[in-house]
């Protein structure tokens, strides 16, 4: 078995992972085009590691000639020192990204480094619009600060402060308007929605459109699925467009003319009687209306799917104290919270 070389250079572990590594053909075909991408890296080293040159810490300038051992031990320094020089680039970051990523990819292969590539994952982003679409998704996952996006994303306050301003005014993006939630302290958000972009065949078109709104009708999820379907088709070419509504189903559905408005659980559950999709992910008490036998009736309890193997998704379950209650969703007549 051959032993690993653990004294090479990190300037030619670069080049070897270059003309070796798994991978490289994403950056070229040739042997002259690798050494050149090697090249671009170690002048990125030269130029970024460690921050700005001006101000990077002692030992920056000397890494290229560290070796794998040397590395090895200092890890996780190396590894804040390569976040901080992507940081600040002002251009050209997410195709250094790349080849960061492919060095590190390359290290951890062949000289058993344990590179967490987790780190970089809100740093991929390829433009404004893409980062905008990553922050609101990492925003769903909880409160964060503008110090906490920026160093997750890999970006300066002042674009930071720049990418909050026109999310709070609402970002918008296929036609969908999305915006952040500004905490009562002025200085955390959060974001209600999770964006999900999908790219579709024309069989998944139908399905995602007329077949949401027939499944759906008259059952528990038939509010939330009739505006998964109208925000499907309102991204739709004119091409599918013409497709779907020439067929002899679609006099059964309707998509209207206004532009579909990202709305969150709150606001979805204000505009209808019965948003049970609402109640049924919480899994909190909540006042239900019903009609029984020709009287208007109520019944305070957790809402729950039906097992009922018949008409299942028209049906829910009331569970109280008491015992639970099996109810037709055409005798709801709304669901209210306490």
């Amino acid at each position: 078995m051959r032993s690993i070389n653990m004294s090479i250079k990190l300037k030619d572990i670069i080049v070897e992972s270059f003309l070796k590594g798994e991978g490289r053909l994403d950056f070229g075909r040739t042997k002259k085009t690798w050494l050149k991408e090697a090249d671009r890296v170690i002048s990125w080293f030269e130029k970024y590691y460690g921050g700005n040159k001006d101000d990077r810490p002692p030992g920056c300038e000397d890494i290229l000639n560290e070796s794998a051992e040397m590395i090895l031990k200092i890890r996780d320094e190396f590894m804040y020192n390569i976040i901080a020089g992507l940081r600040v680039m002002a251009k050209d970051k997410y195709i250094n990204l790349m080849k960061i990523m492919h060095l590190l990819r390359y290290m951890n292969h062949k000289y058993s480094f344990g590179f967490d590539m987790s780190v970089f994952q809100y740093m991929k982003w390829k433009d404004k619009e893409e980062r905008l679409l990553m922050i609101l998704k990492y925003l769903h996952s909880g409160h964060r600060n503008r110090d906490e996006i920026a160093e997750e994303f890999g970006i300066s306050r002042r674009t930071i402060d720049e990418d909050i301003a026109t999310l709070k005014d609402g970002f918008e993006f296929l036609g969908t308007t999305m915006t952040v939630k500004e905490e009562d302290d002025k200085t955390t958000y959060t974001s209600p929605v999770h964006p999900i972009f999908l790219a579709l065949n024309s069989a998944e078109i139908y399905a995602m459109t007329v077949g949401l709104k027939l499944i759906s009708k008259g059952t528990i999820f038939e509010h939330a699925l009739n505006r998964v379907a109208d925000h499907v088709y309102q991204q739709l070419s004119d091409f599918a467009e013409d497709m779907i509504d020439s067929l002899p189903e679609s006099s059964e559905t309707g998509y209207g003319n206004e532009q579909v408005q990202y709305m969150n659980s709150f606001e979805l559950m204000m505009q209808f009687d019965s948003p049970f999709c609402q109640f049924l992910k919480e899994r909190k008490p909540c006042r239900v209306t019903y009609q029984q036998d020709g009287e208007k009736r109520s019944i305070i309890g957790i809402l729950g799917l039906s097992e009922d193997a018949v008409d299942r998704f028209k049906k829910v379950v009331v569970y109280t104290e008491d015992g639970e209650l099996s109810l037709n969703v055409k005798d709801i007549l709304r669901l209210d919270k306490i």
